[in-house]
């Protein structure tokens, strides 16, 4: 999924901006299985609290 540099941030650019938002630095694989949990998801508020406090229990 982020293999293409063209379409896609690096690894590096996405960390920066987790860390921005005060998310702990992930690996590729984590970050792809995150994106591929939400986008395999129909999203509701509840799942997003949700990934977002696993997010924060993480760290």
């Amino acid at each position: 999924m982020l293999d293409d540099a063209e379409d896609n941030d690096s690894l590096e650019s996405i960390n920066a901006q987790l860390a921005s938002l005060g998310i702990r630095e992930m690996d590729l694989t984590t970050v792809d299985e995150i994106i591929s949990y939400v986008e395999g998801s129909i999203i509701d508020d509840p799942m997003v609290d949700e990934l977002n406090k696993l997010l924060d229990d993480a760290e």
